[in-house]
């Protein structure tokens, strides 16, 4: 014991020493907490506090110009060369708030995210009032999904600054995330309100109002932004999925010439051409549509530098730890959680939005949307990365569960709809013996197609931007399937999306017994279902539901080359 204490007070003290003076502070309060007597720890925290108002004192900033090289270095993407950059400024000034603040957000755009939020305390301890680096740590926790703790830092900049227009604007994206869309919607227009020609805000009200079904206010929130911004290429994206064109439309007329301009890079190029996909298929242009479709996809697999191969090692590695998951399952310590999970999964496109808006209008079930913490808490579970044990699946349940529960609403059934989900069943299964697994399965030409169709924010499905990696990953997903039905069939729940479309009562009470839940006539009405929707089905979900939406990629099947063949048979 006395050992393990030495070390801590010599890591304070070297922290101190070095001017992490919120490092510092942080352990000592630490070991008082363990030993509140102990005099070194005591003297130590006093000397943070010293030092810290002896800096308050001093100029810690280094001069304007080597911090303008710092934030040139950092603007362009240098970030390795900036790192270097403040390393030599840290020394001679180890307790400049800009420094660290700039420091954390190279760390942030280098994806290293724990490390950028120590960065951004130590700023913060030594300037309380510096909103710019809670709000950059605001977006830090974002990255990580830490929604609700994000929501408490971006508060705390607007505490400091109540014209912080940005702050209010990531404040909008994490209320959105949590399904508050007044609150999110709100915060957009105050940021608006401060800064009036905010371009990015149009673009995130117009998002937001479009998922809660309001498209007409929201087609007039995208053409405001155009006003400011004419090239602003993923507006144009947004604003053609909303709108229904004739071949004079001068909105098409105005994408279809900056599509011609040489001024666009990979990315703004690839928007334009999924607008001008949707423009031409709106018109009955279908070569020139599906030209324009197979350029954006091509451009959007560029950006993300896919190649199916990874996705097979992790197909792979999933069926490799699947025993060792199988053999932990039941060993869980009871917990006295309330809160049941229901799990929606299957290929991305294949109707689990809508199974969700059917659900949630039930009134004992919250539906939460696509929740990235199976994956966030659970892949090193199943990548091999770590050694399976009763209490690393324990503690995924209980990191889990604590985050749904903020979303439950006060219900105790919560639907979690990531249809990536579907990769994580075992593991689900072990940690979650008392959930529902919905395993959503559509036409498989429907399906790819669908996928092929959309551009999807979610950088993890690469796989959707070729024809061949889509059929090759589809045959991934049956066969991984197949293989979780022997293990868990009597777990999983199958649920044909054309069957509920043709026979909707009867697939739905089936659903809703699967449940155990009480028969509720709103499920047959999930148009009328007023929660908001962030994914790829928000518009199709405002109407009722409809038969042949499967059909639609035949309107393209002369240009498709037989592509899907292998997937009919």
């Amino acid at each position: 014991m006395d050992l393990k204490l030495n070390q801590a007070l010599r890591l304070a003290q070297k922290k101190l020493k070095d001017g992490s003076l919120y490092a510092a502070k942080c352990m000592y309060k630490d070991i008082l907490k363990r030993f509140p007597k102990n005099k070194k720890a005591i003297e130590g925290l006093k000397l943070v506090y010293l030092k810290k108002i002896s800096e308050t004192k001093t100029n810690k900033n280094p001069p304007a110009n080597d911090l303008q090289i710092l934030i040139d270095l950092y603007g362009k993407g240098s970030f390795e060369k900036a790192l270097e950059k403040i390393e030599f400024l840290s020394k001679k000034f180890p307790q400049s708030p800009v420094v660290l603040n700039i420091h954390g957000a190279v760390l942030q755009s280098l994806k290293r995210f724990d490390r950028s939020i120590d960065v951004f305390k130590e700023a913060i301890f030594i300037k309380p009032d510096f909103a710019e680096a809670y709000n950059n740590m605001g977006l830090s926790l974002t990255s990580q999904y830490k929604i609700i703790e994000a929501e408490e830092v971006f508060k705390k900049a607007l505490a400091v600054n109540p014209d912080f227009a940005e702050a209010y604007n990531n404040m909008g994206i994490v209320l959105k995330e949590q399904g508050k869309m007044k609150e999110a919607t709100d915060a957009y227009r105050k940021a608006l309100f401060i800064k009036p020609d905010f371009v990015s805000v149009f673009k995130n009200l117009g998002l937001a109002l479009t998922e809660q079904g309001k498209i007409e206010e929201a087609k007039e929130v995208y053409k405001k932004a155009l006003a400011i911004k004419p090239d602003f290429a993923e507006v144009h994206r947004y604003l053609s999925a909303l709108t229904s064109y004739k071949s004079d439309d001068p909105q098409y007329i105005q994408v279809k010439k900056l599509y011609g301009t040489k001024e666009l890079n990979d990315k703004e190029r690839c928007n334009i051409s999924f607008a001008l996909f949707k423009m031409c298929e709106d018109f009955g242009e279908f070569s020139n549509a599906f030209d324009f479709l197979m350029k954006g996809n091509a451009l959007r697999k560029k950006l993300l530098k896919y190649s199916i191969q990874k996705d097979k090692n992790f197909f792979l590695q999933l069926k490799k730890e699947q025993p060792k998951l199988l053999a932990n399952s039941g060993k869980l310590k009871k917990s006295c959680n309330t809160i049941i999970p229901v799990f929606i999964l299957g290929m991305p496109r294949s109707g689990t939005t809508l199974v969700e808006q059917i659900i949630s209008s039930h009134s004992q079930v919250t539906g939460a949307g696509e929740l990235n913490y199976v994956k966030q808490f659970g892949t090193k579970l199943v990548d091999g990365s770590s050694l399976i044990s009763p209490s690393l699946i324990s503690e995924f349940r209980e990191q889990y569960l604590k985050e749904i529960k903020r979303l439950s609403n006060g219900v105790s059934i919560v639907t979690d709809k990531m249809p990536q989900n579907f990769l994580f069943i075992p593991l689900i299964c072990a940690a979650f013996p008392e959930s529902k697994i919905i395993h959503v399965q559509r036409n498989p030409v429907a399906t790819c197609w669908s996928n092929y169709t959309q551009y999807f924010v979610n950088n993890d499905l690469g796989y959707s931007y070729d024809l061949s990696d889509l059929v090759e990953y589809f045959k991934l997903y049956k066969d991984l399937m197949k293989s979780w039905q022997i293990s868990y069939g009597d777990q999983i729940y199958n649920l044909e999306y054309e069957k509920l479309t043709v026979d909707q009562e009867n697939e739905t009470r089936s659903l809703i017994r699967y449940l155990e839940l009480d028969w509720e006539q709103a499920c047959l009405a999930p148009h009328d279902n007023k929660r908001g929707v962030k994914t790829a089905s928000k518009l199709q979900v405002r109407k009722k539901i409809y038969q042949g939406s499967s059909e639609t990629w035949r309107k393209y099947e002369l240009f498709l080359d037989g592509a899907f063949d292998s997937l009919q048979c």
